[in-house]
């Protein structure tokens, strides 16, 4: 819905938009496309919390989003194999009008993230460890990140990370666009608003 995909023209009488997008997902399903899923615990969700895709599946929508530039993924790991570094820099393929970045890390410590900066036009950031643990594995420094240069942010997901002085950054206060945001394995959240 944060993207907007959800149309209000799609909605039916007596239906809301999250009943809408709870049909889009249950159609794929019903022709093998995606799994859906129910968290546990379970939340007040009607139907499903969240879906997979298969493993063909994911393939395809990944060759499809890089031909069609819809999404880009870094597998940092793949860029700092064995290479002690004091910051990752995203690779000048990615150029300046993404709209839509997924970085994916496997080391305990981050310090920083170069390049994001030129990302102007960045609605949709995630970030996220890749082998999951239950506790966070992956440490920023308060600036490791620079969310002041992300005003077009609407989605920001972060996974399994923390921030030095395990608190948010406070420019994240400050992403008036912010539709959505998901905090997951993050230790202290913050009210946003």
């Amino acid at each position: 819905m944060a993207e907007g995909f959800i149309s209000y023209q799609d909605k039916g009488p007596d239906e809301t938009l999250r009943d809408v997008a709870q049909r889009y997902p249950t159609e794929l399903a019903t022709r093998c496309m995606v799994q859906l899923y129910e968290a546990e615990p379970y939340t007040p969700c009607q139907k499903f919390d969240f879906c997979g895709l298969h493993d063909l599946m994911h393939d395809i929508c990944s060759s499809k989003a890089d031909e069609e530039n819809f999404l880009k993924h870094i597998d940092a790991s793949k860029y700092l194999n064995g290479i002690p570094s004091t910051r990752l820099a995203l690779p000048p393929s990615i150029g300046n009008s993404m709209t839509r970045l997924a970085i994916t890390y496997e080391r305990d410590s981050v310090p920083s993230i170069h390049g994001l900066e030129k990302l102007k036009d960045l609605r949709s950031f995630m970030l996220q460890q890749k082998v999951y643990s239950s506790k966070p594995q992956i440490g920023f420094k308060e600036k490791a990140i620079n969310f002041e240069m992300m005003r077009c942010l609407r989605i920001l997901v972060v996974e399994g990370c923390t921030f030095e002085g395990e608190k948010l950054p406070s420019k994240v206060a400050e992403l008036i666009h912010l539709s959505f945001d998901s905090w997951i394995d993050y230790n202290k959240i913050v009210n946003l608003r």
